[in-house]
C-alpha cells in the first residue's frame, strides 16, 4: 500500500486479507470474523483458497461503521 503525503493511504482496486487485516491493524482471522458477521462485504472468492475484496466496497462499510446511527441520536 502507498502512503501520499499529502492524503490518505491508496489501495489497489481489490485487496488480500492480509492487506485489509494490515490496514484495519487487526489478524487476518478477525477480517474473515467481521465478513462473517456482516461488519464488512464478503471477498469476491476466485477460488478455494483465493479471494479478494473490493477496496470501494470495504471503504463503503468502513464509513458506515464511523456514521452515528439514527437510533443513537
Amino acid at each position: 500500500m502507498n502512503r501520499n503525503d499529502s492524503g490518505p493511504v491508496q489501495l489497489p482496486p481489490y485487496v488480500t486479507v492480509y492487506q485489509l487485516a494490515e490496514m484495519l491493524r487487526c489478524c487476518p482471522q478477525t477480517v474473515r470474523n467481521w465478513c462473517k458477521r456482516g461488519v464488512l462485504p464478503p471477498p469476491l472468492a476466485l477460488s478455494r483458497r483465493k479471494q479478494l475484496w473490493d477496496a470501494n466496497a470495504i471503504r463503503a462499510a468502513l464509513a458506515n461503521l464511523q456514521r452515528p446511527s439514527a437510533e443513537s441520536a
